[in-house]
């Protein structure tokens, strides 16, 4: 799914994962005010599940001649327990519960609290006043799972915040033949190291292939 068929199918966004909006214009918004025009991005989208009022109503009618029962206790005393003894039944629970959700609807209009599901991590590039999509040009001889490792072995896995964080990768099993095929494109090179034979790390190459910006090609090799 490209980025145009997720943002469609979104109803709520947010920059940050905490704080969302129905209205992608807001996310925009963030971007136009503390982004610079080619910068990588990630932002969270998801769906909204809306309620009625009747879906915050439980056992109303139970709890209404709860209170009922016990107001006339304190006036009349024991024969109040025989007071509405036949009125608590699921059928009149069912039909009280939707007198009390169109009454609130009535007064108050739709119910104007949703929650958020399916969320899902974006990544994309901000071209000044847009959203991108964030590809990467593949070359040839190298296969997906490469470029997944190549993504681990920089924390591209993680919000852009993250990327760079690390620079290295010990490989085994079929591992070693995607570093190897790397390494082969100049995307990585093998280090030598006590603990492992196999121990790669990102070249410059291989950052700029991720799309890194400078100082995130500068955090990689500041280790």
């Amino acid at each position: 799914m490209n980025l145009q068929q997720k943002l469609n199918n979104a109803t709520c966004f947010s920059s940050n994962g905490e704080d969302w909006s129905s209205d992608m214009d807001d996310l925009i918004n963030d971007f136009e005010n503390y982004t610079e025009a080619g910068e990588i991005v990630s932002f969270f989208i998801a769906n909204k599940k809306t309620f009625t009022h009747a879906d915050f109503i439980c056992n109303a009618l139970e709890r209404a001649i709860e209170d009922a029962v016990d107001q006339a206790y304190d006036e009349v005393g024991e024969v109040a327990e025989t007071y509405l003894n036949k009125v608590d039944t699921p059928e009149n629970e069912a039909e009280f519960k939707q007198l009390v959700a169109n009454f609130l609807q009535e007064k108050s209009g739709d119910v104007n609290i949703w929650q958020v599901i399916n969320t899902q991590e974006v990544v994309a590039i901000w071209n000044g006043s847009d959203l991108d999509e964030y590809t990467i040009d593949k070359p040839d001889g190298i296969e997906d799972c490469d470029i997944q490792n190549l993504k681990h072995m920089l924390g591209a896995t993680e919000g852009p915040s993250m990327w760079g964080y690390r620079n290295h990768f010990a490989a085994g099993g079929e591992d070693v033949n995607s570093m190897e095929r790397l390494a082969k494109a100049g995307l990585v090179i093998k280090r030598n190291n006590a603990v492992t034979d196999n121990l790669y790390t990102a070249t410059v190459a291989g950052c700029e292939l991720l799309k890194f910006n400078q100082s995130m090609i500068d955090y990689a090799f500041d280790k």
